[in-house]
């Protein structure tokens, strides 16, 4: 008896001992619905003392329970309620509670137990169990938030990249227009047009940027040039209530990076901007040339000695405290309403900067306003040139013969006019399809192939192909407004030549001629 005893007490240790312990939370109620245990994890989870537990009824209304569909828990749809009243388990019970600790809002996964006496059919006790998933909940959310979000996106690329082929047209007749006609009250209307359509133009390839994922092309960039570009888009985004000021320096340095992902950076902080400032403000933006030297650092960011190039920009918001700050690069974290941000953004930011060879820091402080300044390596190298604005075409005439192949009927007669002004013969057609027919139509060379990437039926690469078989003289020049995952979605090489629309007849002009000669002395090395 006494080792039956010692064996019986081991064993109510050992279950005490994992009812203390269990992650999860553990509730026993009475025949009447009042709680009559409980465990640190549900203490934890409600925010109640045990001690303040005892004797309170399912249904205290200090609980503030109730369903996922907003409604409050009733007799006829409290877990443990129903358990007592039929006898039978009631699990998967999702309810909303208030934390009495923390005064947040917590998802609790509830499952209830009914314990029966031998010989009796109605419970003296209903056991629960409490799984907090407020987390997994939010991360759900997230999770279709983005999802969403990613469907917006291309959905909203695709009706850009449409839009785009339409301002392709006007842009290109106007410009046509404009070669042809002389100084005059028209011609003064004509380039109000033409000027409008650049402008669409940009905004929609803003919007494109958005909608796609970007191949990293790093090239030397000179940052106050792309500074001053995006700067004359922000009042867009962020409101004409906020105040956009530059402080350029000049003489700066140059850097490497991929120009959308930098451009995006300036855009994602600017919109962060624009939510950290309530009732106007300013958001300045300013480029320096700094050094580094070894050992600095900035809350927890290490940034290497060197030669930097430094883009700060500043806002005039209500500015993060320490524990915002240790997590502003975090995914999905964020200090934003439910439903006002999916908690990207500056993960995002962290994301570019690093795949740029950069390093970034912040300073701010409540009510003090925020800066986040990123570092990049500065090159020597010359920056990319800017294309030239005033074109002799007649320098850029030619006589080969051009196959054309563009799905869009406007935009192709539009492509066609122009390189036919300029002296080139030009096979126009719809498809992959009509221009197979044509190659072996036509006897004579064709020196290029200008091609759409996304076509009907047969894709650009895939006609590339086989006209690289049945014409190898030709040369291929691609163009679409999808610059963001061709080469991986499409497999087009990062030799292939490619031109982005809309294009203006300057680019299209020196590429096509670019091209040609290098056709023709490539075959001359042969």
């Amino acid at each position: 008896m006494p080792r039956q005893r010692e064996r019986i007490e081991e064993e109510r240790r050992r279950c005490r001992n994992l009812f203390e312990t269990m992650a999860q939370g553990i509730i026993d109620y009475d025949a009447e619905a009042r709680i009559i245990s409980a465990n640190p994890a549900a203490e934890r989870i409600l925010g109640v003392s045990v001690g303040r537990l005892l004797g309170r009824l399912a249904l205290d209304p200090r609980f503030r329970a109730c369903h996922e569909d907003g409604s409050n828990c009733s007799t006829a749809t409290h877990p443990v309620l129903v358990s007592l009243n039929s006898g039978r388990n009631a699990g998967g019970v999702v309810l909303s509670v208030f934390n009495a600790k923390d005064g947040q809002q917590h998802w609790i996964n509830v499952a209830a137990v009914p314990q029966f006496r031998p010989g009796e059919w109605i419970p003296y006790q209903v056991y629960t169990t409490l799984d907090d998933i407020t987390e997994h909940r939010a991360l759900k959310e997230e999770l279709a938030q983005a999802q969403k979000m990613e469907a917006l996106g291309r959905l909203a690329g695709g009706v850009a990249h449409d839009f785009n082929n339409l301002l392709n047209v006007i842009s290109g007749y106007s410009e046509l227009l404009l070669l042809r006609m002389q100084e005059g009250d028209l011609r003064g209307t004509v380039e109000k047009i033409h000027k409008a359509a650049g402008t669409a133009a940009e905004l929609t390839g803003q919007l494109m940027a958005f909608s796609r994922r970007e191949v990293l092309a790093p090239r030397v960039l000179d940052l106050n040039r792309v500074v001053a570009e995006v700067a004359r888009m922000l009042p867009r985004l962020i409101g004409e209530n906020i105040e956009v000021a530059t402080v350029l320096s000049p003489d700066l340095g140059k850097v490497k990076a991929n120009l959308g992902q930098i451009e995006q950076v300036i855009l994602n902080l600017a919109a962060n901007a624009r939510d950290a400032i309530h009732q106007g403000g300013k958001l300045t933006i300013e480029t320096k040339d700094v050094y580094v030297r070894e050992g600095y650092s900035k809350h927890n960011t290490v940034v290497a000695p060197g030669w930097f190039v430094s883009l700060a920009i500043t806002d005039t918001g209500k500015g993060m405290d320490e524990n915002t700050l240790a997590r502003i690069f975090e995914p999905y974290f964020t200090t934003k309403e439910r439903g006002q941000g999916t908690g990207l953004g500056l993960a995002v930011v962290h994301g570019i900067v690093d795949q740029n060879g950069g390093q970034i820091r912040v300073d701010s402080a409540p009510e003090h306003g925020t800066t986040f300044e990123i570092y990049l390596p500065r090159v020597e190298d010359a920056a990319a040139p800017a294309e030239p604005t005033e074109t002799n075409y007649e320098t850029l005439r030619g006589s080969e013969t051009v196959l054309l192949v563009e799905d869009s009927q406007d935009l192709r007669e539009m492509t066609c006019a122009f390189l036919q002004m300029q002296g080139y013969t030009v096979i126009e057609v719809g498809n992959g399809a009509e221009a197979l027919e044509a190659i072996q139509l036509y006897r004579a060379p064709i020196h290029l192939m200008l091609t759409d990437v996304i076509l009907p039926g047969i894709s650009g690469p895939e006609l590339a192909k086989s006209v690289a078989s049945l014409r190898p003289e030709t040369t291929v020049l691609y163009a679409s407004g999808h610059t963001g995952d061709l080469i991986e979605r499409y497999g087009i090489s990062g030799s292939a030549h490619f031109i982005e629309k809309p294009f203006t007849f300057n680019s299209l002009a020196r590429k096509v001629r670019e091209l040609l000669e290098l056709g023709k002395l490539q075959k001359s090395d042969a």
